[in-house]
């Protein structure tokens, strides 16, 4: 009895050794900025990973993308936030994906006093563009997009554009082409200065047959994007529609199956509190195809995914059963409290949703009291509404609005198929 009680004793001093030290650790993060963005998004997602689970990280940023994947080859770097666009190597077979994060859109701009490109090749090669240096991380991206759109590089004129020839940029050249996330400060001074945004087409076109449903069908990686009616001050007038590419957070493989696990597990069930810190969050997406990852997932990412392995408390049940019990009932607690202050707060979305009922009823009604085209743009405009309330925190980023966005998704979907019909 006395040497079993001794074995338990010395493994539970390993245990907790070990973990102590797992969590003195800090964590070395890079994220590959676009030109003109700001530390505050990437920030919130740092600070509730400390807060919810006393994970120390520093985060820093870089421009090139290939450096950047170079110095988590070399393990002098533990972690990665890059579009998901990288050529792989045999040199990033080592490298893994912990969870995607946030969207990176295709900002393509031109002066207001220009006559609306026919295309953008035409827009392209016939005008001054501001572009960043090819170093930088979009540089893949936009081979990909002129070789599908027969624009050639040679005949751009090029103005390459950093931080510190911002303004001058801005004031001497017709073309401004960027891949930004949707709160880039650059985008709404690019509006104020009289540029206009472009769009690939048609947004009703989108899943249509759209110019950009061709180039993500030969580009998987990247997927059609519409920006809503006046995201930026009411600017864009009409729905943009364009691409984008989601960003990655990657590491080596060697890293930490816990780290990797606790990682994802921590932002995907911290979705709401991230988007009420920074309401870019809201478009935060679990729903993806590992398929179309550059890199495969990380085991710990994997194994919380499809939850065939307990988490590190649950592993060791048996020796840290009391201090596992104390966690779950601090959690139930905590998660307790959470709910009653959810249902204090009042969800506009539940008016949403009853707008979009009162749409599905008047399509059940025969005949048809208007077009059924005029029934697509209500339903459009009242979904432009939800976003444009989403981005200004007027609605929370919730299950009940993936409801809603599931029930507009399905009405669409019937106009359409009523439509083809006729």
């Amino acid at each position: 009895m006395t040497r079993s009680f001794s074995i338990v004793l010395h493994l539970l001093v390993i245990l907790i050794f070990s973990f102590c030290s797992s969590k003195d650790r800090v964590y070395e993060l890079v994220k590959v900025a676009e030109l003109g963005a700001t530390a505050i998004s990437d920030s919130v997602i740092v600070d509730v990973l400390y807060q919810e689970n006393n994970l120390k990280i520093n985060l820093d940023y870089d421009y090139s993308q290939d450096e950047t994947i170079g110095k988590i080859v070399d393990r002098t770097i533990d972690l990665a936030i890059v579009p998901n666009n990288s050529n792989v190597t045999a040199q990033h077979t080592e490298l893994r994906t912990i969870v995607p994060l946030l969207p990176r859109l295709l900002f393509v701009f031109y002066k207001g006093e220009l006559t609306p490109p026919k295309s953008l090749k035409h827009l392209l090669e016939n005008n001054m563009v501001a572009f960043e240096p090819k170093d930088h991380s979009d540089s893949l991206f936009f081979e990909r997009l002129f070789y599908h759109f027969d624009v050639s590089s040679d005949k751009i004129n090029r103005k390459l554009v950093t931080m510190n020839n911002l303004d001058d940029a801005i004031e001497t050249s017709d073309v401004f082409i960027s891949l930004s996330h949707t709160n880039n400060p650059i985008l709404p001074q690019l509006l104020d200065h009289g540029f206009t945004m472009h769009s690939f087409g048609d947004f009703r076109l989108h899943e249509n047959g759209s110019i950009i449903d061709g180039f993500c069908l030969a580009n998987p990686k990247y997927y059609p994007f519409i920006l809503p009616i006046g995201i930026y001050r009411g600017h864009p007038e009409e729905p943009i529609l364009t691409v984008a590419v989601q960003d990655i957070l990657i590491c080596h493989k060697d890293l930490d199956e816990d780290v990797a696990y606790t990682i994802i597990k921590t932002i995907n069930e911290e979705k709401t509190v991230l988007a009420q810190r920074n309401r870019i969050y809201g478009l935060l997406d679990f729903d993806f195809n590992h398929g179309t990852l550059a890199f495969q997932l990380h085991d710990g990412a994997y194994n919380y995914l499809n939850k065939d392995q307990p988490t590190v408390f649950e592993r060791y049940a048996d020796i840290v059963g009391l201090g596992f019990s104390i966690i779950v009932f601090v959690g139930g607690v905590l998660i307790s409290f959470q709910r009653a202050m959810k249902l204090r707060r009042k969800n506009k979305v539940e008016d949403f949703l009853i707008r979009l009922l009162k749409i599905r009823r008047k399509l059940d009604k025969k005949p048809l009291e208007q077009p059924i085209s005029k029934y697509l743009e209500e339903l459009e405009k009242l979904r432009n509404t939800a976003v444009i309330s989403l981005v200004n925190d007027e609605l929370s980023s919730n299950e009940e609005f993936q409801i809603f966005l599931g029930l507009y998704n399905q009405i669409r979907d019937e106009i359409a198929k009523e439509t083809n019909e006729e």
